[in-house]
């Protein structure tokens, strides 16, 4: 890991598929769903930080920590190891909004001179939070909509609003009516009628 784990402002660019490398680090194909929803997510919100992506500097250009030279880090070649599904969302959105500069930067966490291995299990280690979200039971979901309740509006049902409702979807996996998410709508929308019944539980006072 570069500079002990410190976040570093990369272009869409620089970054390339796992599938892309030699070495092929992709373990999973991107779900077209949570691309869709973190397009959703970011069109409303160009600047809504996501997660942070993980991505390991061409072996080729940089084979050990000790040769990676922090002022050349815009003129590497990086391979996306987690967060492929944010990266391609905002490809996407380049495609449609090639105005906004901002889709065009990535907050990174650098790694170099990793081993196939390695590169596979920190992978799959970032990958396995999002695989859970999206393979959660309805309790599950009411759960973590409840502590997110709880630790972002300290209870308050009078501080959720539309953003953090259509957060939590994007964090549990539902899909979002991207036809109806860049509206304007109130908290009976039908852009929520899915998730109703986890609303109803998650945002009660007290323990659910």
């Amino acid at each position: 890991m570069v500079d002990n784990g410190h976040t570093f402002q990369l272009n869409v660019k620089q970054l390339y598929k796992p599938t892309e490398c030699q070495q092929k680090y992709q373990i999973r194909k991107p779900h077209h769903l949570h691309v869709h929803n973190l397009k959703t997510l970011m069109r409303y919100n160009p600047y809504a930080h996501v997660v942070d992506c993980l991505v390991l500097v061409d072996p080729k250009e940089v084979p050990a920590r000790h040769a990676f030279n922090r002022s050349k880090c815009f003129d590497y070649k990086y391979y996306v190891i987690g967060g492929n599904h944010s990266i391609e969302a905002r490809r996407e959105l380049i495609q449609e909004y090639p105005n906004n500069p901002y889709f065009e930067i990535v907050k990174c966490i650098i790694y170099v001179g990793l081993t196939h291995s390695e590169t596979k299990l920190l992978a799959w280690d970032h990958n396995s939070d999002n695989e859970y979200r999206m393979s959660m039971t309805f309790i599950q979901r009411v759960r973590f909509i409840h502590n997110e309740f709880e630790q972002i509006c300290d209870g308050d049902k009078s501080m959720v609003d539309l953003e953090f409702r259509k957060q939590c979807c994007m964090e549990i996996g539902f899909p979002i009516k991207e036809e109806h998410a860049c509206k304007k709508h109130g908290r009976k929308s039908d852009i929520f009628r899915s998730t109703d019944a986890y609303f109803q539980l998650g945002f009660r006072m007290g323990r659910t």
